[in-house]
């Protein structure tokens, strides 16, 4: 286990621990925590204080750590938050969250600054009707109709995909069109893509203004509003990443690579989507769904690194 790999391991710990304490311990002196729109809560009084809340809220719950790596200038720690609400004035209504923090660590090696994304929507619905059933988290067209919705998809054949995750061949060849997927040329740049999305969300998810010196700001969902700027010559895969960043962790775009042309077909889904298709196929997840940070990793190598490798 390395470093990074420990510490995430030790944070989840502390915040399935039921002291707000020790989590404020992963925290600088005057570090500061995010979640979602909300204020920042900084300092480890005020970082402890927030814990607090949910801890009080949610007497039983864990955080699993599921992954943890460097994106950019940042730590992206990924989790998975479990629990029942039978704190004060609480539902009694269990919870199945995932979503993940963006980390700026200091010199001192503990968090700076902590900005935390979740499915806000999802949370609330699972408040009032509680988590999937454990059958319905491992059944992919079951785990999508419920969350889909929630989360706003307007568009998505769930049994179509229940027979890509099968292995059925015709499913398989039909799965890639526009009615499933988000479909771009290789000649689009950000606006096309952007554009393709929009169908696929609700109306009032997905803003995008041109800005008057350069670039496009987007505003995904609640969340503050992002520039995306890049030179004209930029690799589209890397417009991918760049979006799909925009939209965590609301949605996550990934190449369905069955398609096979002058351009991609992306499939856009939440990732507790992703999650249960993975559980429950992970083989047919792997073969058939492509992670668009792999895909821009692949067309950064040199031409020969290319010839001998695949994303």
């Amino acid at each position: 286990m390395n470093q990074l790999t420990d510490f995430a391991t030790r944070y989840a710990a502390a915040w399935s621990s039921q002291n707000p304490a020790s989590l404020a311990s992963f925290y600088a002196e005057n570090g500061s925590l995010t979640v979602n729109t909300g204020a920042p809560s900084v300092g480890r009084a005020a970082i402890a204080a927030t814990a607090q809340g949910f801890m009080t809220a949610f007497p039983d719950m864990v955080v699993k750590m599921d992954q943890v790596g460097r994106e950019g200038g940042h730590t992206i720690f990924r989790w998975t938050w479990t629990g029942t609400n039978t704190g004060p004035g609480g539902t009694g209504k269990s919870v199945r969250i995932s979503g993940y923090e963006e980390w700026t660590i200091g010199a001192d090696g503990l968090i700076a600054e902590s900005k935390g994304h979740f499915d806000e929507a999802e949370y609330q619905r699972q408040l009032k009707s509680g988590a999937p059933s454990a059958r319905d988290a491992c059944d992919p067209a079951t785990a999508a109709r419920g969350k889909f919705a929630a989360s706003g998809i307007t568009a998505m054949n769930e049994t179509l995909l229940s027979r890509v995750l099968a292995g059925d061949k015709e499913a398989i060849e039909a799965f890639g069109e526009s009615d499933n997927c988000v479909v771009v040329d290789w000649r689009a740049g950000l606006p096309e893509i952007l554009e393709a999305i929009t169908p696929f969300v609700r109306s009032d998810y997905l803003r995008v203004e041109r800005r008057a010196e350069a670039g496009y700001l987007v505003r995904a969902g609640t969340r503050d509003p992002q520039i995306l700027d890049f030179p004209p010559r930029t690799r589209q895969e890397e417009l991918f990443v760049a979006v799909n960043r925009a939209l965590l962790p609301d949605f996550e775009l990934r190449q369905y690579t069955p398609v096979d042309g002058d351009g991609y077909a992306l499939f856009l889904a939440p990732p507790t989507v992703w999650k249960s298709i993975e559980l429950s196929h992970p083989q047919a997840t792997e073969r058939y769904f492509l992670s668009v940070e792999r895909l821009a990793a692949y067309w950064r190598k040199g031409y020969f690194a290319r010839l001998f490798s695949k994303p």
